[in-house]
């Protein structure tokens, strides 16, 4: 059996369909530029569709949709270290709640109890891996093993799973066809 030579001009416009459909905005589509067929509700909030990111497996909203649906206000600063750090807090239910980091090094995301300083009492939720080349510091963001908040188009994206744990949150998750509704709801009245 010969094999069938394919001519040019098919191969030409069989990249160029593969090029248009990863495009995104005119840019090569990334983990976070896929959208997802989930829906977010949460105190009779709905997360919009464009809020709702799958990345690795994992569903991430904006942080400000879950503190907004809390009644959360956040405070927001920046510090200057070697690289420039992005730092969002809030209270809640007698705990401090803190994520932090840039994209250069991953997020963290932690918690300690309201009067205390930052360590020993830090418990922390999530945080990034990091690849280290022996005998130094120099170390880069393991991205193979990090699954922590991402920033896109300006927006923090928090990991639904990691800010049940720091909102004390149930997560009910149902499929109907191809949506899928998650349901998050508070474990404390």
């Amino acid at each position: 059996m010969g094999v069938k030579r394919i001519p040019s001009l098919a191969w030409i416009a069989l990249f160029c369909s593969l090029v248009i459909v990863m495009s995104v905005n005119g840019q090569m589509a990334t983990a976070e530029d896929v959208q997802s067929n989930y829906v977010i509700k949460f105190e009779g909030k709905v997360a919009r569709d464009a809020e709702v990111y799958l990345k690795d497996g994992r569903t991430y909203v904006p942080f400000k949709f879950l503190t907004h649906a809390l009644g959360l206000n956040v405070n927001f600063s920046q510090f200057h270290e070697e690289y420039v750090y992005h730092n969002y807090e809030t209270q809640h239910n007698n705990k401090a709640v803190r994520v932090w980091g840039n994209l250069e090094r991953g997020y963290w995301i932690q918690t300690r109890p309201l009067g205390q300083e930052d360590s020993p009492y830090d418990t922390k939720i999530s945080g990034p891996t990091y690849i280290c080349k022996p005998g130094t510091d120099n170390c880069t963001l393991d991205e193979k093993k990090y699954h922590g908040p991402f920033v896109r188009k300006g927006t923090l994206y928090v990991p639904v799973r990691d800010m049940s744990k720091v909102f004390d949150l149930n997560i009910n998750v149902q499929r109907t066809g191809a949506l899928t509704i998650v349901d998050l709801q508070s474990m404390i009245k």
